[in-house]
């Protein structure tokens, strides 16, 4: 939030030509922003531009100089009164920067941005807040920064408070706030000063689930009395339910304006496009290998294997496991997946011995480290009776994803059972706490409230259509 943004609100409507329509908040044209990668270059060229600025010399922005790049290159859009953008992308692509030249705290380097009415954005952690001072004065700062009266923050101020719930913290410096306070109070003071255009990035995602649903709700009040928002989300789901459009951006450049179903389909298609290339870099990486014999395990091995964020458990002194992976129907790598999709979780083992009665399990834990489900490959009758040393053995379990919208872990472990009539979890041999994981997306019409999802039958009738009769109760039927 900055006052550079209510200047544009003011006057932005006189700097394009033709004029905004009536319903038109928002307008991007030609849009174009660069950085530069080292820190003392680009104090450098800083001080260079202010000082052909100062001797009323308008620096060159339209080319790059060594060491800058587009963070944004001819990005336009128009955004209508009541209306709701998603902006999707993965990190680095270039939304927050966007996010950030529409509220006006950068100017752009190419192109145009006028903005009619208010702006109330909450782009990044405790962005416009004084770690010295209050919240109470950090409301009145915000609101001042926004062009509010005092009288004006006054009258909406009991209403700020009780939206953020952070009760007599109000009078602490906010530089004693968890993260959750930031934002609660953060997107109080956007969604309170009567913006015109609401700006939302991802930071959201830092409150807690009830929190961030009332924010949901807020944002669908304000828009339906003519506010418009751009929402910043990789939350694919949130995208499809409340937003009008989607825009997907991809190294800062534009490649979908549209229906916001068709943003999310675009988007999820990159994501797996770059998971299935790196998948099979990995494959051409393993196969270059010289002398490669196909009894040996650093064929099924990729490279990197096991990632830094695996942790291992066991001897593995007779079998290891050299991989694990989770694909769907197609064999292709999952990294996000719906409810009700079909996943196949392999676990590849390298015996380095004989090995006798031997299987393998899996558990999928949320973020907390809960144990969600799982089983062992011994309570579905594989267990194999003996494995002899130098052999690959895959292991497959296929489950369909029940889980509600989140992020997902992989635990998998190769054992062996000393009694083989009794398939409990068997002796440890190997094992990798997690090894992979997936995101669940959950669905797009339903609201996946439990961890899993389960399809209940619902019926309304009427008591006695449901409830035993007297004469039943006696005879005790």
């Amino acid at each position: 939030m900055s006052a550079r943004a209510q200047q544009l609100g003011d006057s932005a409507t006189q700097r394009l030509s033709p004029p905004l329509p009536d319903d038109v908040v928002l307008s991007v044209r030609g849009v174009s922003k660069k950085f530069c990668r080292h820190l003392r270059r680009s104090m450098a060229y800083g001080i260079i531009d202010l000082s052909k600025n100062l001797l009323g010399v308008r620096p060159d922005s339209s080319g790059l100089r060594k060491a800058e790049f587009w963070a944004l290159d001819d990005v336009s859009l128009e955004l209508r009164r009541g209306e709701i953008l998603g902006l999707i992308g993965p990190n680095g692509s270039g939304k927050t920067t966007l996010l950030r030249l529409m509220a006006g705290i950068f100017p752009p380097d190419k192109g145009e941005i006028s903005v009619r009415g208010r702006v109330g954005a909450l782009i990044s952690l405790g962005a416009g807040f004084h770690p010295h001072m209050t919240g109470r004065e950090n409301i009145y700062l915000n609101g001042a920064i926004l062009g509010m009266s005092r009288a004006e923050i006054r009258a909406r101020f009991d209403d700020i408070v009780d939206f953020a719930e952070i009760g007599e913290f109000i009078d602490a410096p906010v530089a004693t706030y968890s993260s959750g306070m930031y934002v609660r109070l953060g997107f109080a003071i956007a969604v309170h000063v009567d913006p015109a255009i609401l700006l939302v990035d991802e930071v959201i995602s830092v409150g807690d689930t009830f929190f961030r649903h009332k924010c949901m709700r807020r944002i669908q009040e304000i828009t339906a009395q003519g506010t418009a928002a751009i929402f910043v989300s990789h939350v694919t789901d949130r995208i499809r339910a409340i937003c009008d459009r989607g825009m997907v951006i991809e190294k800062g450049r534009v490649q979908f304006l549209g229906e916001s179903e068709r943003a999310v389909d675009i988007y999820l298609r990159n994501v797996r496009e770059r998971e299935a290339e790196r998948a099979a870099a990995k494959l051409r990486s393993s196969l270059a290998r010289e002398e490669m014999d196909l009894s040996d395990p650093g064929r099924y091995r990729p490279r990197g294997f096991p990632p830094a964020h695996a942790f291992e458990y066991g001897p593995a002194r007779q079998a290891e496991i050299v991989n694990v992976e989770i694909v769907d129907e197609n064999a292709a790598p999952v990294v996000t997946a719906r409810i009700n999709d079909h996943l196949n979780l392999r676990i590849y083992v390298h015996t380095k011995a004989e090995v006798r009665n031997m299987g393998a399990s899996f558990l999928v834990r949320d973020e907390s480290g809960v144990d969600l489900l799982g089983t062992t490959s011994h309570h579905y009758g594989y267990t194999v009776e003996r494995a002899d040393a130098g052999r690959i053995l895959v292991f497959s379990f296929g489950f369909r994803n029940l889980l509600r919208p989140g992020h997902y872990s992989i635990s998998a472990a190769v054992n062996y059972l000393q009694n083989p009539d009794i398939p409990v979890p068997g002796t440890l041999i190997h094992q990798f706490d997690n090894i992979a994981g997936f995101a669940s997306l959950g669905l797009p019409e339903l609201d996946v409230y439990h961890r899993l999802y389960t399809p209940v039958e619902v019926g309304v009738n009427r008591p006695e259509e449901i409830m035993p009769t007297s004469s039943n109760l006696q005879r005790g039927d």
